[in-house]
């Protein structure tokens, strides 16, 4: 569980960043 975890960690990051630079836009 926590190597899935570590895996999307960053990609979740990346996503909700990725949202929240479109919601600026």
């Amino acid at each position: 569980y926590l190597l899935m975890f570590l895996h999307w960690l960053p990609l979740n990051l990346l996503i909700l960043k990725s949202e929240s630079f479109m919601l600026w836009l």
